[in-house]
């Protein structure tokens, strides 16, 4: 086994928790104190893997320095899905798998990108620039955080979108 693969591996457990600690901090679109708390999170997550963290409102930026040009990670923590809705399904896993409101559409997928980029990080060697976006208006059509998106995504060489985390 490589070392990354060996990384990755060494991860998985802290990729599940983390995925349970986005999932079960309900973040409906249209509940800004829900928005915050599930933010604050994502940005923990970042400054855990290395990242330096700017926000903007409620959406988070995470950047690593890296040589040649920028690659840009996004996704979305909202939800469509109502405060308390985590009680009917709860948050569960089955044949390997977890299900609940939110871990498909995409905090799984937060999940996965903020993992690679522990373990990326970790490996050391010359990296990329690497940006991880997370916005907080996805499901309701991206109104603020459209420009912020269009501007790093022209700074960028390459953009990775970690919806659905399939």
């Amino acid at each position: 086994m490589n070392a990354i693969a060996k990384a990755a591996a060494d991860e998985q457990d802290g990729l599940i928790a983390r995925i349970r600690e986005l999932v079960t901090c309900e973040s409906p679109s249209d509940d800004p104190r829900a928005l915050e708390a599930c933010a604050t999170i994502v940005a923990r997550h970042l400054v855990d893997a290395g990242a330096h963290i700017e926000r903007r409102g409620t959406h988070v930026v995470g950047t690593w320095s890296g040589a040649g040009p920028r690659i840009l990670l996004i996704g979305h923590f909202d939800t469509v899905w109502p405060i308390r809705q985590i009680r009917r399904p709860p948050l569960g896993a089955r044949d390997g798998r977890l299900f609940g409101p939110g871990v498909l559409d995409m905090k799984a997928g937060l999940a996965i990108a903020v993992t690679a980029m522990r373990i990326v990080s970790a490996a050391g060697g010359r990296l990329p620039s690497v940006t991880l976006l997370a916005t907080s208006d996805e499901e309701v059509g991206s109104a603020s955080s459209r420009g912020l998106i269009e501007s790093l995504a022209r700074e960028s060489a390459a953009v990775l979108v970690f919806d659905a985390a399939l």
